[in-house]
């Protein structure tokens, strides 16, 4: 379990300052089904400003996909500013099953250049591959899932600025990985995920905090159906719940990175345990965490470190 030790953690990349960052957290009212044709993505767009012509642009949308049926399926994206499509910016993402819904969470990210220090609106475009997809709700319990757009701008300016949408402030950033010393199995029953957990203590109770946690998820019986909540204080997120499927039970086991991430509002400003829990679908579909089987092409399993993230905004 983490517990913050700093309240002014900022992360820097690429080589350069972080100038400002731009959270939006988007909640469905209801599933985006897709077609063959490209569409805007719901609550992928936003009217960006770059402080600087020569800046870097890092856009992230992190959402739920699914397909209503047991097939593989291709759902395919792009990246517009503008209205124009942005250069190599075309994504494909996969998923093969034969008898379960594929379903999970997706994250696009692009780096884009500045186009200066005018607005434009940048979005997310999907069409739907070969078959019927929809955003936003999983297909095992039809639960709508919140999504999470983070826009940074990177540049060389001494001063360093963060903000949300809003025009808050990045109050504090904590960074936490996980070093795993062997796989979690998991159960037909709801458990805490290993190294997800942190005790976090709010500067603000008017604030916002961003839960983020990337761990691997895999299993040796081909197919897996793990499903994930939020829990705050014991007590379980609104639209925070997720399932990830993949593999071919005909072919080859099946890992996939989860890279889960969920807004709640600041609770006070005492100090709330945060963490994850998880289950698999049946004994049929056992289902690690933390490790990965096949790796470079033998039958030898290896772990992953995880990381988790927690950013408060006001």
């Amino acid at each position: 379990m983490g517990t913050a030790t700093s309240q002014q953690i900022f992360n820097n990349a690429i080589g350069q300052r972080v100038l400002q960052q731009r959270v939006q957290e988007f909640n469905p009212t209801a599933a985006q089904a897709l077609t063959g044709s490209y569409a805007d993505v719901d609550g992928s767009d936003y009217a960006f400003t770059p402080t600087s012509a020569n800046s870097l642009i890092v856009y992230k949308y992190n959402f739920h996909e699914s397909v209503a049926a047991s097939v593989d399926y291709g759902t395919h994206y792009l990246l517009m500013v503008d209205g124009v499509e942005e250069t190599e910016s075309r994504q494909l993402s996969s998923r093969e099953t034969t008898n379960v819904y594929a379903q999970g969470q997706f994250t696009y990210e692009k780096v884009i250049s500045s186009w200066g220090t005018t607005e434009k609106t940048i979005k997310m475009q999907a069409n739907e591959g070969s078959n019927a997809a929809q955003l936003h709700e999983t297909h095992t319990g039809n639960l709508l899932v919140r999504a999470v757009l983070t826009i940074t701008e990177y540049g060389t300016s001494p001063v360093t600025i963060n903000s949300d949408l809003s025009g808050k402030s990045i109050l504090q950033q904590i960074l936490e990985p996980y070093n795993p010393t062997a796989a979690q199995s998991l159960t037909t029953t709801l458990a805490d995920i290993d190294g997800s957990d942190f005790t976090f203590t709010p500067v603000s109770a008017s604030s916002q905090i961003l839960y983020r946690y990337s761990f691997i998820v895999a299993t040796q019986d081909l197919v897996i159906i793990p499903s994930f909540k939020l829990f705050v204080n014991a007590v379980e997120e609104t639209e925070s719940g997720v399932t990830q499927s993949g593999g071919d039970t005909a072919t080859y086991q099946a890992d996939d990175i989860v890279n889960y991430e969920h807004v709640v509002d600041s609770w006070g400003t005492s100090a709330y345990i945060m963490k994850l829990q998880g289950k698999e679908f049946s004994a049929s579909y056992d289902t690690k965490i933390h490790e990965t089987y096949y790796y470079e092409g033998s039958a030898s399993s290896v772990l992953k470190r995880a990381v988790l993230q927690i950013t408060e905004y006001e």
